[in-house]
């Protein structure tokens, strides 16, 4: 017979439905993931560890169906999807909470591109060289201060 439970990986049925309902209220906080400064290398090799022995269970239970094992019942396949599934939620949210930095939805302005970033990069930088000049009222580099701040 196919042990179909999650227990002998360290999780319980309550535990992955805790897990379960803990996404619903993250989504409540309205946060949003930052994959551009994640740790991609950890995050990646954390998920696989923590997923590929879901993976044996997934085909242990199709093998198993797939063979009309019948031990297997429909309602032992179902729970073990939904245990499945709970687990893999948990892992990724594990994941993200460790190695993905996350910001409140709205802290970025929507609009500011690459262009804006070039745009803002090249004012900040005639500013300093007008800084450093002394700040001069009549000279090239007071020309290129004040174009860099008023493109439009």
């Amino acid at each position: 017979m196919v042990n179909f439970s999650l227990s002998h990986l360290g999780l319980s049925d309550a535990s992955s439905e805790r897990l379960c309902k803990s996404s619903n209220r993250l989504a409540s906080r309205q946060l949003q993931l930052r994959w551009d400064k994640a740790d991609g290398n950890s995050y990646y090799h954390y998920t696989g560890h923590n997923l590929e022995p879901l993976l044996c269970i997934v085909d242990s239970v199709s093998s198993a169906y797939e063979a009309g094992n019948v031990t297997v019942s429909i309602d032992n396949i179902c729970d073990c999807i939904e245990s499945v599934y709970c687990s893999v939620v948990s892992t990724l949210q594990t994941a993200a909470n460790m190695f993905v930095t996350k910001c409140r939805k709205g802290y970025f302005k929507f609009w500011w591109d690459e262009e804006l970033r070039i745009l803002q990069d090249a004012a900040i930088d005639s500013n300093k060289i007008w800084k450093d000049a002394g700040k001069p009222r009549h000279s090239p580099i007071f020309l290129r201060r004040q174009s860099c701040k008023s493109v439009s």
